[in-house]
């Protein structure tokens, strides 16, 4: 996080890798899949014997994208109730310290233009991520989709879409502490508010 902070270091992953990951956040098996079907909707044929299906049906296409992800928390006005933060506490497992970033156009700005210097035929993405309900989902799912399951993470996610082979990818953007500060992640959830009358966050002690 200090790198982050001081130098602008940001490590990307492969999106195949989180699907192996054991941590409890981090990791998710679901990471790749680009379809899914209630066993309702899903027909599984063998040697011409329809056999039954448990839990719904996932399908990974054989050339789907594997970007590079870069993956963070999403803070808006939604995570607060009566001007308190709601944010899961559960979050607290990413680690002990936080880099809130407080110009996210500058700071996709800077990731775009480290990209082009490695690669300019890279393309860079980014959205919020969608939280689907994979009980009941029938249809197609991108890397910008994730089981329910994880809705408490309120995910951002930049993800880079390149041909090498590279397992990561690390790009330094050059300081963030003018769009950024350093905080304690305990300290950051205890002092997170919502001035709901001139609609900003605040936080009571950035230390």
């Amino acid at each position: 996080m200090k790198d982050l902070h001081n130098k602008g270091m940001v490590y990307m992953q492969r999106l195949s890798s989180f699907s192996e990951n054991n941590h409890a956040q981090i990791g998710d098996k679901y990471e790749g899949y680009t379809e899914i079907y209630t066993p309702e909707d899903s027909k599984i044929i063998v040697n011409n014997k329809l056999m039954p299906i448990i839990g719904s049906f996932k399908y990974r296409e054989e050339n789907s994208p594997n970007p590079l992800l870069f993956c963070t928390y999403c803070l808006s006005n939604n995570q607060f109730k009566n001007g308190k933060n709601i944010i899961d506490t559960s979050c607290l497992d990413f680690g002990d310290t936080a880099v809130v970033i407080t110009n996210i156009g500058k700071f996709t700005l800077l990731l775009k233009e480290a990209m082009v210097k490695r690669c300019q035929h890279c393309k860079l993405y980014c959205d919020k991520v969608d939280y689907l309900n994979f009980s009941s989902h029938n249809g197609n799912i991108s890397y910008f989709n994730k089981c329910n399951t994880y809705i408490h993470q309120n995910e951002f996610r930049y993800a880079i879409e390149c041909n090498n082979e590279s397992c990561n990818l690390k790009l330094e953007l050059g300081s963030l502490k003018d769009i950024s500060f350093l905080c304690s992640s305990k300290v950051l959830l205890e002092s997170l508010y919502l001035n709901e009358n001139q609609n900003y966050i605040a936080i009571n002690s950035p230390n």
